[in-house]
């Protein structure tokens, strides 16, 4: 290491000596600008450097969502042809950040925007046609540094008519988190924001639904309370489906052990949000409860979103050393009709990225250990006191360039991937006991990111 570096460091002496320079650090905000555009795209970079010439311009680039790119490129209005939109901020006030917005017209590309932001950094930009006008709105979500995380939704109205190219802003909103969708079925799109506030040291969680009129005016289609909640682990939408409303899923951690889940739809009937899981999630014995940090998911990828519901399970253990801890059995439920049911049961085997599910009977008849040093989890028979017994199954996780080195002829493969390789070994009890191949091929998933 010591060698690479003094290396480097004549490497860089040498090119200050030769090129008749003085040594001098670079600013680092300049090492962090984005590669400059080329092609049919460098048209942008030049109409942007003119459009901001005088500023010393560092780039910035949204954190999360789908657009997490210097120049963002979208078709705005629905010609064909994409615009671009670019955030920065200049080295007099690092303090703000910019949003440019470009369109190509008349052969080139023209400056149609500069506006200053709500926040200090860009957390997410997104784009909605949220009066069917073919033509999408803008909306950025900017982070504020001096509030914890607090955040600010702005929705931006787009006009590229060749008279009048403008980016107007419509409204904006404090929010926790967000999420794009048709909430009521009417075939546009609405904004629904999940808020976190503490006032007084009281902490409460609001929803809300921002919709858009014939005239480009933002207003509240409706708010619920939800429950109050510490922090948010994820926002997610559900589409409608046949009689089913569309949802919104909110995972939240209510406090330093516990993460719940409210669903939210629009009732057409009372034309109003409800959240018929808010009450008894307040109670000691809510039904979405769970010790574990786990978000919903479409778990049998029927396009419905699940709730995992984690408990302890008899019989189960992970073993680390000399620790050794409970499993837990992830229940995941299906929500439909008003009411919560059971979808599937699952071993989540995080160490070495799997789950295996398990019905009624293997929860009560089946004792489980969970090697994370050998990553080998071993499935055992339980007998009447409920005691391990005799070992059923085995399923090993190896690194896939270790695998052929390994050379474990007395495993079967399961499925592998580029960094891993799952393989499964049946016992002689294992196969009395109706153990085969596709009993553990149907059970056994991976878990992806």
């Amino acid at each position: 290491m010591k060698r690479a570096f003094c290396v480097l460091l004549l490497f860089v002496l040498l090119s200050l000596t030769f090129c008749g320079c003085s040594p001098t650090i670079a600013n680092i905000d300049d090492l962090m600008r984005p590669p400059k555009l080329s092609g049919e795209n460098s048209g942008i970079q030049e109409a942007f450097e003119l459009a901001t010439a005088g500023k010393t311009i560092q780039m910035k680039t949204p954190t999360t969502g789908s657009h997490r790119s210097s120049y963002v490129l979208y078709d705005i209005d629905g010609d064909g042809e994409e615009e671009v939109i670019t955030f920065y901020s200049d080295a007099t006030d690092e303090t703000a950040v910019y949003m440019h917005v470009l369109n190509f017209s008349d052969g080139r590309w023209q400056s149609v925007a500069d506006v200053k932001g709500k926040g200090t950094e860009v957390y997410k930009i997104d784009f909605c046609d949220m009066n069917a006008d073919g033509i999408s709105e803008i909306v950025v979500c900017w982070s504020l540094f001096e509030s914890r995380g607090g955040k600010i939704l702005t929705v931006y109205a787009p006009s590229f008519e060749e008279e009048s190219q403008t980016v107007r802003e419509l409204v904006s909103e404090p929010f926790t988190q967000s999420v794009i969708l048709d909430i009521d079925g009417d075939g546009t799109d609405e904004i629904f924001l999940a808020e976190i506030s503490v006032s007084n040291d009281k902490t409460s969680t609001l929803g809300k639904v921002l919709s858009m009129d014939s005239d480009l005016g933002i207003y509240s289609m409706g708010i619920v309370e939800l429950t109050p909640a510490v922090s948010i682990l994820a926002l997610q939408s559900q589409p409608a489906k046949n009689d089913s409303p569309a949802f919104v899923f909110l995972d939240s951690v209510i406090n330093e052990t516990t993460a719940i889940t409210d669903i939210i739809y629009w009732d057409k009937e009372t034309f109003s949000l409800k959240a018929p899981l808010s009450e008894t999630n307040r109670s000691a014995f809510s039904e979405t409860a769970r010790s574990a940090s786990l978000t919903s998911a479409d778990i049998d990828k029927d396009g419905q979103l699940e709730i995992p519901v984690t408990k302890t399970l008899d019989g189960a253990q992970t073993v680390s050393g000399e620790e050794v801890q409970p499993l837990e059995l992830t229940t995941w439920l299906k929500f439909s009709n008003g009411a919560l049911s059971a979808e599937q049961r699952d071993l989540m085997i995080y160490s070495s990225s799997y789950m295996f599910s398990f019905s009624e009977t293997d929860a009560k008849n089946i004792a489980v250990v969970n090697d994370t040093a050998e990553r080998i989890c071993s499935f055992y028979k339980r007998n009447h006191a409920g005691e391990r017994g005799s070992l059923l199954f085995e399923i090993v996780t190896v690194p896939s360039v270790e695998w052929e080195r390994r050379q474990m002829e007395d495993y079967t493969v399961l499925t592998t991937n580029h960094s891993l390789t799952y393989a499964y070994k049946i016992t002689e009890q294992g196969t009395l006991e109706d153990i085969d191949d596709v009993f553990i091929a149907s059970r056994f998933s991976t878990l992806t990111a």
